[in-house]
């Protein structure tokens, strides 16, 4: 970050008092926005610097530049600025800044207004050359929100060359707005001659200043050249005749006089640091390097800096220490003109290259890269972006390496290795790790690539098993990351660091889960500097591996181990993956409230989280939410993630959101809402891995189609479940792979293949009942209540069974609570039809009205009839069935006698 940008201009001793000007700009800035528009040249800055220093109310200032046209680069300086006089203020801004990407703009306008309205005392915000945004930023719509509803502490100062594309009507009309102009800055004949007798110790006769006043016309800047390019009363009085008409003349001629009448050292000086935006002393030296024997090896960058500052050469201090210092843009325009005529592109391409040199030294690499660019040498520019490639995965912003790859040419980015891994981290830190293999395979056929660059080989293997790792091949993808450990240098820490953790993964998806957990509690021991530990990915990685083995005590108990840790410096993203994992071992304990509470920070900062983190905690609390019976909290939560899906833009994250929504639809109870919200199911969107995520769209593709009820769609989905049986276990996924015997079971049950049924349901059961996986098996609903209790005991611990009995019974009795997930699936006989044709129009009537939860009164309401013909009638329905129990008939569990006919 340029620190420099956030100090406003150094208010000397020379400047002449201009109480005219000050009392325009208003008092104690009444009205939310101040907007002070003049061209270059006529002391805005330095107006709007005196007057902010004669309140009695604190200032923050920002100086702009091109880069700010980028709205997270903009935040960024706007964030610190304000903090450089509230120190915790706009955190909810930060941690967006933070995130793997930004949030949409509604958001970010609606967190700052709410972050700087959070500041009690009252302070001023000078955004100085604000005409350097472009037109089409983003940046303008977040200042218009901060105008139409202006936090209470802040007075907004904006200073440009031209009118913002603000809606500056309405403010005007609403007197909210205080206007000062060029015609409000122009110098009047007095101050022009305060000033030119102020600088020239000369009086000024009255037809010399109107002369001057009629070509300069109150132009600052021209005031000040003329008193710098002129020597005694003669030469000032003899000044007006050689002006021609014209700002841009004037300007061009006067800058020429200033520069002739200094000395050659000084003036060389002068001419080469022109091309930069800021310097300090070393970089003047640097960029000067002035050959022994000449005027110029007389001068250090100190004596630069202090002969610059006492001539008033148009040089602007950029901090309260002295060290950076600016020229004035118009000024530093026309000496650059001047450095062009006078040499050569060779050796102005020298000047850039040293300037580039000292920055990337200094390590601002933004700089850096910007001077080598300027040089011409984009294979300079390419090799600082390389040597900063991990960047992403360590302290550098995102956005701030996608700005420097975005600096160079595509070829560039196409044909060297560094530039194509450096995509490939910004992918992986973005947490798009599916986009990264086409990156890595180009990188792959330019062929030997270690030779220059020993960090590529240990990357490559790293993003080969990353690959194999997400497409299920645990063999690959392990073998992969032990060699890019083998690989990688010990002082790649972050590399080396997150490589164990997935090699952790694939040791775990290699059916070795005892060496992952060994190899985690290894890398998570206690710090040996002294400090206290903090929640790390490793130990989220231990959640994870628990998880996949569908052992939730062990889960639990890394929870409550990390429970009460700090946070580093990954705040948001960390803490909201720990609270998914830690609301993942309640989601599947049937324990939705607990479940619930630890999802709710992660609603409230969906933008501040990995992508998939944040779509599947909104899926989890909407299931849960459902679970419990609220279906508006559902439905809100539904269209939070359908929102989100939007932002994000990618097939996966739509595919959750319809999913979702999918089976929500089949949870209360609406299967024709389900059918309709998968038709336009893109299963290529779903990834072959099925992880820990609580919402898969391709076994939510299954539960509709299994309550679709025909025999041809519940024959089609069972092939389906099988492939996603094997692909489970291969990967030693235990947790969904309990989810997907359980439906298969169900499946079964639906054609009457019993026995295949209880096989698998069994095998869900041997699975489930140590980790305490009830949610996969309840959330079948009743019609898996008939295919448990035919289960016969076996190596599993029988209480479990009466556990998940229970808590069916428990949705059961609550109305507003459940209703059965597969409402119209066929009973488990040959014929789907056959169960309702062997009862009566009336009884086959009330059957299905008992699937929704009705009680004796409310079914005789609705078919008009008296309770005491209901009750005959149910009595008629369990004789049939053969069954005791409303919960039994639903199931649809049939009578020996009625599967004999």
């Amino acid at each position: 970050m340029l620190r420099t940008k956030l100090y406003p201009p150094e208010v000397g001793g020379d400047l002449i008092a201009r109480p005219r000007v000050r009392a325009l700009l208003g008092g104690e800035a009444q009205a939310p926005l101040t907007l002070v528009v003049a061209p270059a040249g006529y002391g805005k800055s330095l107006a709007v610097a005196r007057w902010s220093s004669s309140l009695r109310i604190p200032v923050a200032w920002l100086s702009l530049d091109v880069t700010d046209t980028e709205l997270a680069e903009f935040l960024r300086y706007l964030v610190a600025a304000v903090r450089s006089l509230h120190p915790e203020s706009c955190a909810g801004t930060a941690a967006l800044l933070n995130a793997p990407t930004l949030a949409p703009l509604p958001v970010v306008s609606a967190t700052l207004a709410n972050d700087l309205d959070l500041i009690n005392a009252p302070f001023l915000l000078v955004l100085d050359d604000y005409h350097r945004v472009g037109a089409d930023s983003a940046v303008h719509t977040v200042i218009e929100c901060l105008l139409s509803h202006p936090p209470r502490a802040l007075h907004l100062v904006i200073v440009t060359r031209s009118e913002p594309p603000l809606n500056l009507v309405r403010l005007r009309a609403c007197g909210r707005l205080t206007d000062v102009v060029e015609h409000d800055l122009r110098f009047t004949d007095l101050e022009a001659a305060a000033l030119l007798e102020q600088i020239t110790g000369c009086s000024v006769d009255d037809d010399t200043l109107r002369g001057l006043q009629d070509r300069l016309e109150g132009w600052a800047v021209g005031l000040r050249l003329v008193a710098l390019a002129t020597h005694g009363i003669e030469d000032l009085r003899r000044l007006p005749g050689k002006l021609r008409a014209g700002v841009a003349s004037v300007r061009e001629y006067l800058v020429q006089e200033v520069i002739a009448v200094q000395p050659v050292a000084l003036r060389d000086w002068i001419l080469k640091t022109s091309i930069l935006d800021r310097f300090c002393a070393g970089l003047c030296t640097a960029v000067c390097a002035p050959e022994p024997g000449t005027e110029s090896a007389a001068l250090t960058g100190h004596d630069f800096l202090q002969r610059l500052c006492r001539s008033n050469l148009f040089v602007v201090s950029l901090d309260d220490q002295g060290q950076w210092f600016r020229f004035h843009h118009l000024f530093q325009q026309e000496v650059q003109a001047q450095l062009r005529h006078r040499l050569g592109r060779d050796a102005i391409t020298a000047l850039h290259r040293r300037a580039s040199a000292w920055f990337a030294d200094a390590g601002l690499i933004d700089e850096a890269i910007q001077q080598a660019l300027a040089s011409g040498d984009e294979l300079g520019a390419a090799r600082l972006v390389e040597a900063h490639r991990c960047a992403e995965i360590q302290t550098v912003p995102w956005y701030l390496s996608a700005k420097w790859l975005a600096h160079l040419p595509e070829r560039l980015k196409q044909e060297r290795p560094g530039l194509l891994m450096a995509q490939a981290w910004l992918l992986f830190g973005q947490h798009r790790p599916a986009d990264s293999p086409p990156k890595i395979e180009a990188l792959r056929a330019l062929g030997a690539v270690g030779e220059t660059d020993p960090l590529l080989p240990g990357e490559i293997d790293f993003f080969r098993g990353l690959a194999c790792y997400y497409e299920v091949e645990s063999g690959r993808s392990r073998e992969s990351f032990a060699q890019a450990l083998a690989r990688l240098p010990e002082s790649s820490g972050m590399m080396r660091s997150t490589a164990y953790l997935y090699y952790a993964g694939s040791l775990q998806k290699a059916g070795q889960a005892d060496s992952a957990v060994r190899l985690l509690r290894g890398l998570t021991r206690p710090t040996s500097d002294g400090m206290s530990p903090t929640i790390s990915h490793e130990q989220m990685g231990l959640i994870a591996v628990h998880l996949f083995e569908a052992d939730l005590g062990g889960a639990q108990r890394e929870v409550e181990l990390a429970d009460g840790l700090p946070l580093y410096s990954g705040a948001a993203i960390t803490q909201g993956l720990f609270a998914y994992l830690a609301a993942s071992v309640c989601f599947h304990r049937n324990a939705f409230a607990p479940a619930l509470r630890r999802l709710q920070p992660n609603l409230d900062n969906r933008f501040l989280l990995y992508r998939r983190t944040a779509i599947d905690s909104l899926a989890m609390f909407a299931l849960a939410s459902q679970a419990l019976g609220d279906s508006a909290a559902a439905t809100a939560t539904i269209a939070m993630l359908e929102q989100l899906a939007t932002h994000n833009g990618d097939r996966e994250s739509y595919a959750v959101s319809r999913s979702c929504a999918a089976r929500i639809a089949l949870m209360s109870g609406d299967l024709g809402r389900a059918i309709e919200a998968m038709q336009t199911d893109d299963e290529t969107a779903s990834p072959a891995y099925m992880m820990f995520w609580s919402e898969i769209p391709r076994l939510t593709k299954c539960r509709v189609q299994i309550a679709a009820g025909t025999a041809a769609s519940i024959a089609s989905t069972l092939p389906r479940l099988q492939q996603y049986e094997r692909e489970n276990r291969k990967v030693h996924d235990k947790l969904q792979l309990i989810e997907v015997l359980a439906l298969k079971a169900l499946a079964l049950q639906g054609l009457a293949r019993t026995k295949e049924a209880l096989a698998a349901l069994r095998e869900a059961v041997i699975l489930a009942e140590p980790g305490g996986v009830t949610r996969p098996i309840v959330e079948l609903g009743l019609p898996v209540v008939s295919l448990l209790e035919q289960l016969e005991p076996g190596t599993y611990d029988a209480s479990f069974i009466s556990r998940v009995l229970a808590a069916l019974d428990e949705r059961q009795a609550s109305a507003s609570a459940w209703s059965p997930p597969f409402l119209g699936m066929p009973p488990p006989c040959g014929d789907p039809a056959g169960l309702d044709t062997a009862l009566t129009r009336r009884e086959s009537e009330i059957l299905a009205l008992l699937r929704t939860r009705l009680s004796d009164k409310e079914i005789a309401h609705r078919l008009t009839i008296s309770p005491s013909t209901v009750n005959t009638h149910l009595k008629r329905i369990y004789r049939k069935l053969g069954v005791s129990t409303r919960r039994q008939a639903v199931a649809g569990r049939p009578s020996a006698a009625l599967s004999r006919s």
